[in-house]
């Protein structure tokens, strides 16, 4: 997501977004752009000659390639395809029926219309991929080559990485390599192969399948029932403006806040003092200290892993959601929160000023292992709901939140 674009939400597999991220990061002179060919990717790698690839898609001048003629240039080709097409969807109906009749879980629902997706992924992409590239090979008049084969990332997805028809999937990706290798023995020039896998999965429910209830209106119960409550007219937000720093601004203040490193919230803030001796008139935090929510918190609770345990939070109606100013997105087994009336990333500082409900909220629901929340004082913290983890300094206080995630999880965080 974008924040410094109206909070416009980024999305690589859109059509019409993954020609803007290409145009981001490409200086023209990516991996494929002497004499390579992409073929059903998402990015072209500056190359000219790409089938199906997802940020030159829409660019119809192009769409002819003479590759295709690999395709097409025997009688039974199409046929073929069409066939496999078929029957890749006579294949997905059983596979829903059998899931149903064994109740298999978890499951998503599928529908003809997948049936469908799938086999133009798994059946149609395929071939074309196989096809082309083998022709490529023939010809040799490529240099590289970077090609993607979805079928198995489609069907693992919907029918678990368990389902019979994965290993299927797995087989056909096989012979389509195997094909490969054949063309290349007879090529007028050698290739070499590398085969790369996308991602890990695991056979784990949705949030809502097993709480019953969505990651972002359980998160909205812990916000004010509508965001649109807190925009206010940014020259007559004093306050706000007097502790939410200008993005830009960030990394100067942290720059400059050396001697209140490792400082808790909590604690007194006699140190904060200095901060303001040496001007940093972009930013007054002690507004933020002598705030009144938490001069609340601060008499209450004597840390912030005290505030994490001890805090009880109060839940709020979901019926507002459609208008709150919150975007939630998942990403595997990540959760993503956005709070879009900022265009910056909120601190810990800020957030527990702003709303104290969430981050104890969210700890403490079963479903929810950990929180990486950035502090203006701390640098990275992970707050599990019996410890915290300090990553800047390594240190942990209560409960290590990531024993569970593996020895170099802090080190990917």
């Amino acid at each position: 997501m974008k924040k410094e674009n109206n909070n416009k939400i980024i999305v690589s597999s859109n059509f019409s977004h993954a020609p803007l991220i290409e145009q981001k990061i490409s200086d023209g002179n990516g991996l494929l752009s002497d004499k390579g060919a992409s073929r059903a990717n998402m990015f072209s790698g500056d190359s000219d000659n790409f089938i199906f690839t997802s940020s030159k898609i829409i660019e119809l001048n192009k769409l002819y390639n003479k590759t295709w003629y690999s395709v097409f240039t025997t009688s039974n080709s199409f046929q073929r395809i069409f066939v496999l097409f078929l029957w890749d969807i006579l294949k997905e109906l059983k596979s829903q029926i059998v899931h149903k009749i064994k109740n298999i879980q978890p499951r998503m629902k599928r529908g003809i219309v997948y049936a469908t997706l799938r086999a133009g992924g798994n059946v149609f992409l395929r071939e074309v991929v196989t096809e082309t590239l083998a022709g490529d090979i023939l010809n040799g008049e490529i240099n590289s080559a970077y090609a993607t084969y979805v079928g198995y990332d489609e069907v693992a997805h919907h029918s678990g990485i368990r389902d019979n028809d994965v290993w299927s999937v797995l087989k056909e990706i096989d012979l389509e390599i195997n094909r490969l290798e054949n063309a290349e023995s007879i090529s007028k020039r050698p290739y070499e192969f590398v085969i790369l896998s996308d991602h890990g999965q695991g056979n784990g429910a949705t949030f809502k399948q097993r709480y019953g209830i969505t990651l972002g209106n359980f998160v909205r119960r812990f916000l004010p029932e509508d965001m649109k409550s807190l925009r206010t007219d940014e020259e007559s937000d004093h306050f706000r403006n007097s502790y939410i720093p200008k993005n830009e601004s960030i990394e100067n203040i942290r720059e400059k806040m050396d001697n209140i490193k490792n400082h808790d919230i909590f604690e007194e803030y006699e140190s904060l003092q200095n901060i303001k001796e040496k001007s940093i008139d972009f930013l007054k935090i002690d507004e933020l200290y002598k705030s009144e929510q938490i001069q609340t918190l601060r008499k209450k609770y004597s840390d912030s892993l005290d505030y994490i345990r001890g805090y009880e939070a109060s839940q709020h109606t979901t019926k507002k959601a459609s208008d709150s100013e919150l975007i939630v997105l998942g990403s595997g087994n990540l959760g993503l929160i956005y709070l879009t009336q900022w265009k910056h990333r909120l601190t810990y500082e800020e957030i527990i000023s702003l709303f104290p409900d969430l981050i104890p909220g969210l700890v403490k629901h079963p479903g929810i292992g950990f929180i990486l929340v950035n502090s203006l004082a701390n640098g990275g913290m992970v707050i599990g709901k019996n410890g915290i983890y300090y990553l800047e300094s390594d240190e942990i206080i209560g409960e290590n939140p990531l024993a569970n995630f593996g020895k170099k999880c802090s080190q990917t965080s």
